[in-house]
């Protein structure tokens, strides 16, 4: 499984923006994709699941891919339970 700041890194800085204000977080420079990143991955009122929610299933099967993993989920469900390892089958 890869790791939540690997996952954070992947995300563009408009998706990262996007997150941020879903879990009401708040970072000193929002320009700056380092320190969205940090403050994701460092938050516990942004879980990864959370994060991964906002995002369309188009663009989770990307990221799967991106992180060399199986991308043949149907739901987005699925494709976060891919990234994170909550569930699923065995082997994926």
């Amino acid at each position: 499984m890869p790791s939540k700041k690997a996952i954070l890194a992947e995300l563009t800085a408009g998706e990262l923006r996007r997150s941020l204000d879903g879990c009401q977080l708040s970072v000193a420079d929002r320009r700056v994709k380092a320190q969205l990143v940090a403050t994701l991955a460092r938050s516990r009122r942004a879980p990864i699941e959370r994060v991964l929610q906002y995002l369309p299933r188009k663009r989770l099967k990307q990221l799967c891919r991106a992180l060399d993993l199986d991308d043949s989920g149907r739901s987005k469900a699925d494709l976060i339970a891919c990234l994170t390892r909550k569930t699923g089958p065995a082997g994926r």
